[in-house]
């Protein structure tokens, strides 16, 4: 998305529950979300707010807790938890310690590291390295068009351009990026 500022791990907001600052974790060109398969699932997918039916499966708030922090989700509000390896997204939080490289940051907990292999998963294998993204700025939909191009020249229906010497009679034109009946 054009304009996105990263953060790095030392400059993310920490959250609480009743004030959550939101976060996207992009890793490459996917991003950390959920899919509900039966079991609601952490998944690392190409997404966008603007490409899933529920953004807010995409939203992740750092709620402090001990020297690590809960990963809440916007959606249902439910948390990053671990079901026999599994990463899901569940009432049940895990505690994640957060650890930075440049400008990435890695998801560790008591069971080993997050990553992705189809399902998002923790254990032995190398983390998954995320740029945390702050949502607050990240357009979810289209409110409104406007065009800034100045159109003098009036056109017909047909969009062809109407000069001076054509202007003669009642005629419905487009003039200005707007209908009117001249």
């Amino acid at each position: 998305m054009v304009g996105m500022q990263s953060v790095c791990a030392a400059d993310f907001t920490p959250s609480t529950i009743d004030d959550p600052v939101w976060y996207q974790l992009k890793a490459g060109d996917n991003y950390l979300g959920w899919q509900d398969y039966g079991a609601i699932y952490a998944k690392i997918e190409d997404m966008t707010l603007a490409s899933v039916d529920n953004p807010d499966v995409l939203q992740w708030a750092f709620i402090a807790e001990g020297e690590g922090y809960k990963l809440y989700n916007k959606a249902n509000n439910l948390y990053l938890g671990v079901n026999s390896g599994y990463v899901n997204v569940s009432a049940d939080a895990v505690v994640w310690t957060v650890t930075e490289s440049g400008d990435e940051i890695t998801l560790s907990c008591a069971d080993g590291n997050l990553y992705t292999n189809y399902f998002v998963q923790v254990g032995t294998n190398p983390a998954t390295h995320f740029i945390v993204v702050p949502t607050d700025n990240v357009p979810t939909a289209i409110t409104s068009v406007t065009d800034s191009t100045p159109h003098a020249e009036p056109y017909d229906l047909l969009g062809r351009r109407i000069t001076t010497a054509r202007q003669h009679g009642k005629k419905i034109l487009i003039e200005n990026g707007r209908v009117i009946m001249k």
